[in-house]
C-alpha cells in the first residue's frame, strides 16, 4: 500500500473521520478507499502521485515484452484503442523479424495487431477480475462436448459448439454455428451457455 494512502488514513482517524473502505477490486492503486476522501484529507496532488506512482509500479511488473495473457492497447490501424488481451501469436505477414498478437477484449472485439502496434498496459479497475470470470465461465463451456447445442446469453441464439480454442487464452474463445447463420463465429466462450 502506497504511503500517502497510509498517511491518509492516519490523518483521517487523527481528525474523527475515519475513511471508508470498500471491497479493493483488481489493479486498484486505492485498495478500496475512495479517491475524494483521500483528496480531502491530504489533497488532490497526492491522488495524482497516488495513481502516478502506481502505473509505474504495475507496468514495471509487466515488463515490455507482448506476450500471451498481457494487458495491451492497440495503438494504430482498425482497432486503434482497443483495449484487450494477447490470446494468440504468430509472425507477421509484413515483417518476418516481428510477432502478430490476437488481441481480444472483454466487448469481444478481436483482431490481429502487429506488435510495433501495441503497447502494455495497466487494466482497469477491476478488469482483471472480470478477465478471471470470463475465464472461468469459458473454461466450462469449452469443456462442453464438439457438437453440444448452445445458447447466446445475450440474444438466445441457438447454435452448436464446433471448436474449443486453445487452453492457454486469457479470455477463451470458441467456434460457433450459430443456425440462423452461413458460417460459424468464433465467439467470448463466457458468452454462451449449454441449451437445455
Amino acid at each position: 500500500m502506497n504511503d500517502l494512502i497510509k498517511t491518509a488514513i492516519s490523518t483521517g482517524n487523527a481528525i474523527g473521520m475515519p475513511m471508508t473502505q470498500g471491497n479493493p477490486r483488481s489493479h486498484d492503486p486505492f485498495f478500496g478507499y475512495q479517491p475524494t476522501e483521500i483528496g480531502d484529507l491530504i489533497g488532490d496532488e497526492a491522488v495524482k502521485e497516488i495513481r502516478s506512482s502506481y502505473t509505474k509500479e504495475v507496468l514495471t511488473q509487466l515488463g515490455k515484452e507482448i506476450k500471451i495473457g498481457q494487458p495491451v492497447v492497440a495503438t494504430r490501424g482498425k482497432l486503434k484503442s482497443t483495449k484487450g488481451w494477447v490470446s494468440k501469436t504468430m509472425p507477421s505477414q509484413y515483417d518476418e523479424n516481428k510477432m502478430a498478437h490476437l488481441i481480444v477484449s472483454l466487448d469481444g472485439s478481436s483482431g490481429w495487431v502487429n506488435e510495433n502496434s501495441l503497447k502494455v498496459r495497466v487494466p482497469d479497475v477491476g478488469e482483471k477480475d472480470m478477465v478471471d470470470e470470463a475465464k472461468r465461465e469459458g473454461e466450462e463451456v469449452r469443456n462442453l462436448d464438439r457438437g453440444t447445442q448452445v445458447r447466446n446469453k445475450e440474444d438466445g441464439r441457438l447454435g452448436y459448439l464446433l471448436g474449443k480454442g486453445k487452453d492457454d487464452q486469457a479470455l477463451p474463445q470458441v467456434a460457433v454455428q450459430w443456425t440462423d447463420m452461413p458460417s460459424e463465429e468464433y465467439v467470448l466462450a463466457h458468452t454462451i451457455i449449454k441449451h437445455e
